[in-house]
């Protein structure tokens, strides 16, 4: 399932038009079971009368009606961390301001964050590099919302295997990223792979993607393609 970040309420249309609602997320995991997320802070903590309460509470997120009957909100962005689920509780305002004596509880529901759509690719230019040869080859880092760009730091490669490695971005080409390897120390037959990571922040959280692209070291070059692998 692809990341989440929008809250949804399916209200009555007979019944539950034209309310005035909002959301609070509860923890589910850890030490945060029980607890309500503070949007002022950013953390999730034991609930508090005096935080919910008032003008500028710490604790709501307004839901808007934007058809009849379905409400609509957005999950805080640092709690878009991938595999997280979190409990969704609905309230009706009775007056101006959020109050717990007075609102009345609409609805409780699971709200799974899902996972992260991240691609990366690579392919090297031949199935045999020989001694002491220099070959490059491209990257490519994507994500949900298309090209990720490779200047902020997001990819790196290393060498499992003799010979060295250098990469960098491919000027402000967003997404590609070149990767040189250099088979000097490496021994004829070697196989040697290049590992690829790309890193993309979610929230809170870090998730990695990585590749193995599989090299061969022989004293001679020979046609075809490297088979690399993908994901």
């Amino acid at each position: 399932m692809p990341l989440q970040d929008a809250i949804h309420y399916a209200a009555n249309p007979v019944t539950e038009t034209g309310q005035d609602l909002y959301a609070v997320v509860m923890g589910t995991e850890g030490s945060d079971t029980g607890k309500i997320y503070n949007t002022a802070t950013g953390v999730f903590e034991a609930f508090s009368a005096a935080k919910w309460n008032g003008t500028v509470s710490d604790y709501d997120i307004p839901l808007v009606e934007a058809v009849p009957a379905l409400y609509a909100g957005s999950l805080p962005s640092d709690l878009l961390c991938p595999g997280k689920i979190y409990d969704i509780v609905v309230y009706s305002r009775a007056g101006a301001v959020p109050n717990t004596a007075t609102d009345s509880l609409v609805s409780a529901m699971m709200h799974e964050t899902g996972e992260p759509s991240l691609n990366l690719w690579a392919e090297a230019p031949q199935d045999c590099v020989t001694l002491g040869q220099t070959v490059t080859f491209t990257a490519y880092f994507e994500d949900e919302n298309g090209q990720v760009a490779p200047n902020s730091g997001n990819l790196s490669a290393s060498v499992v295997g003799a010979g060295s490695v250098v990469s960098a971005a491919i000027g402000a080409n967003a997404g590609l990223f070149s990767v040189t390897y250099n088979s000097t120390g490496a021994i004829d037959g070697a196989q040697v792979q290049i590992v690829i990571s790309g890193t993309k922040s979610y929230g809170d959280c870090t998730v990695t993607k990585s590749i193995a692209v599989p090299v061969k070291v022989c004293s001679s070059a020979s046609n075809g393609i490297v088979v690399v692998s993908q994901g």
